[in-house]
């Protein structure tokens, strides 16, 4: 065999190493990259767990007449107390609307992915946000704030998430009230 044949004999072997060196590396990044894009950075794990856990907490019977109120009723159905009917208390009424703010807080300081928290609770959102009395309630929560130009609106990331809900699903308050909810 000559010097030549040798040479290219080599120069075969060496292309053939940097093909297969070549397609391992490429195989490389396409497994990290295929695996980056299915395990979900901490910070989203922590607040999807956290959406999970504010699911859980307004499934509880201390929100189960409440729940029910707003999301079986028209938006003109009274849900506060009064002096002449029994429903539920303001405190009730703010624990329930501070879980649907964290929910709020969390889409909009991105922390939780707004479609997955949209799949979780915007249904939820939308009833709550729709009902006259939790308008209302919100309203008399937050005037006070508004007396101060930098104090931030109270119940805000719940009513710009609820409003964002409506939205997506092409939605008014008047068609949340013509929807009919049938119990399982």
């Amino acid at each position: 065999m000559s010097n030549a044949e040798t040479r290219a004999g080599r120069n075969h072997f060496v292309f053939i190493r940097i093909v297969v060196l070549i397609a391992g590396v490429i195989s490389s990044g396409c497994q990290m990259r295929n695996q980056h894009a299915t395990v979900l950075p901490t910070q989203e794990i922590g607040s999807m767990s956290e959406l999970s856990q504010i699911s859980k907490e307004l499934d509880k019977p201390k929100y189960a007449g409440l729940v029910s109120a707003i999301d079986y009723h028209a938006g003109d159905y009274s849900i506060r107390s009064t002096e002449s009917h029994k429903r539920f208390s303001d405190n009730l009424l703010k624990d329930y609307l501070s879980n649907l703010e964290r929910v709020g807080v969390m889409v909009r300081d991105k922390t939780v992915n707004q479609n997955r928290a949209y799949e979780e609770l915007g249904f939820e959102i939308e009833k709550a946000w729709c009902n006259n009395d939790v308008q209302k309630y919100v309203y008399e929560s937050t005037k006070g704030d508004k007396q101060s130009s930098d104090a931030i609106n109270s119940y805000s990331a719940f009513e710009e998430f609820a409003k964002y809900c409506l939205l997506k699903d092409n939605k008014t308050c008047s068609d949340m009230d013509k929807e009919q909810i049938v119990e399982q």
